[in-house]
């Protein structure tokens, strides 16, 4: 109905509708978010959460969502913070209470909560971009935007182990997230927990705060108050939106961060998905890119046929090159019409998809390295001061500021010792 509605209203370029669910059967999927219902003010909830939401991403329903802080009671400000870290990472995120319960806006709960909130609310601003890609692979191929670790790693011979796991999951294919389910855990300094890291050994995970490496495996892990612990997958590319705005339209023009994870043999690649972000009708008015680094070459490209989990994807042909209302970004925001009512600038579009910094996990931190672009131009990687936004720490990456390269074009860059 509400899809129809707006069809109906606005003709030329109808707006995607908002349409939240509890009550869901099979097709739901294709209509908007579900939640799993009226959840406590308690860690037990707080830790059911993730096998619920796991169990609806593979069964059809990817976008979904527990009420971060409990429905009915109320949170103290451990507990809301640490469910306010773990629901930026679930797809369907917001805070939901019963009209009963006490207010609990962030600021309410005073230092550390509120900064601790304030940063987990951050993180999930600076990962949209990563998320609207895994949503995208979600609309095409039914790829779940949750996953279990199962779903990535069912051949690394930990089976048994794994399909159990609900203590920790993956968040597309790059990042793994580890709940932090138990009170008072991460307070105390030195604090750690263990984890069955999926992969192995050879397998490489790097911290989002620092950048610290841990291999697949048991393995003890650091843990904090100010965020959960999250690793981005050696071998992947994050693209990520890292300046700090008050919502997701004001960042629409802002340039992109990308992490790239490198795996064992200095490889990785990830994709981009490009379109307004609002209209309904997106048959061509969309872009998927794909960014790789392999052999000391970073590159960005149309996609090719890929294999995501257990989902495939083969997309079609990108075209060649065209002028910019007629190729990628006229693709995906549309010709600018002649009147005056033009919405979008090309100029401010195409700064929407600049590369604003390469972030690099993975290469060594002793030696010094510099970008070679295709025109002759030379640019040293210097120390990246953070890997996450706001959680700014002593980190082993090197960071390319400023390439000048955007991600509706074709480019390379070859990354070589200074």
């Amino acid at each position: 109905g509400l899809a129809k509605r707006s069809l109906e209203s606005q003709p030329k370029r109808p707006e995607r509708p908002f349409v939240l669910s509890r009550a869901f059967f099979a097709g739901t999927q294709k209509v908007g978010p579900i939640w799993t219902g009226d959840n406590t003010a308690d860690w037990n909830h707080l830790q059911v959460s993730v096998p619920m939401l796991l169990a609806l991403s593979v069964t059809g329903l990817p976008w979904s969502g527990a009420d971060v802080g409990g429905f009915f009671g109320n949170p103290d400000g451990q507990l809301l913070a640490r469910w306010y870290q773990l629901g930026v990472y679930y797809p369907f995120f917001r805070g939901h209470a019963h009209l009963d319960t006490k207010r609990r806006e962030p600021w309410l709960f005073g230092e550390p909560y509120t900064s601790n909130i304030r940063q987990a609310i951050r993180t999930r601003y600076t990962l949209l971009p990563y998320l609207y890609t895994l949503f995208a692979e979600a609309h095409t191929d039914g790829a779940p935007i949750m996953r279990p670790v199962w779903y990535e790693f069912e051949n690394d011979g930990k089976d048994v182990v794994l399909s159990g796991a609900d203590n920790l999951f993956m968040l597309g294919p790059g990042l793994l997230v580890v709940p932090v389910t138990t009170e008072n855990v991460g307070l105390a300094p030195g604090d750690t927990m263990e984890i069955n890291a999926p992969g192995s050994s050879s397998q490489l995970w790097y911290s989002a705060e620092d950048g610290a490496v841990v291999r697949g495996g048991n393995v003890r892990i650091p843990v904090k108050d100010s965020a959960v612990p999250a690793y981005y997958r050696g071998g992947t590319i994050v693209a990520r939106k890292d300046r700090a705005r008050r919502s997701s339209r004001a960042m629409t023009f802002d340039p992109h961060t990308l992490v790239v994870a490198l795996d064992t043999s200095g490889s990785a690649s990830g994709r981009v998905f490009l379109d307004d972000g609002i209209s309904q009708d997106t048959g061509s008015n969309r872009a998927m890119r794909r960014v790789a680094m392999s052999g000391g070459t970073l590159s960005c490209g149309g996609d090719e046929a890929h294999v995501w989990g257990k989902g495939t994807y083969t997309p079609a042909a990108e075209p060649s090159p065209e002028p910019a209302s007629q190729g990628v970004i006229g693709r995906v925001f549309g010709t600018p019409p002649a009147s005056k009512e033009v919405a979008l600038n090309a100029d401010d579009v195409a700064r929407g998809m600049e590369v604003e910094r390469v972030i690099f996990l993975g290469l060594p931190a002793n030696k010094a390295f510099k970008a070679v672009f295709a025109d002759g131009r030379e640019e040293a990687l210097v120390k990246s001061p953070y890997i996450t936004p706001g959680l700014e720490a002593t980190t082993s990456a090197l960071t390319l500021r400023t390439p000048g390269v955007r991600l509706h074009q074709d480019w390379q860059l070859r990354i070589v010792a200074a």
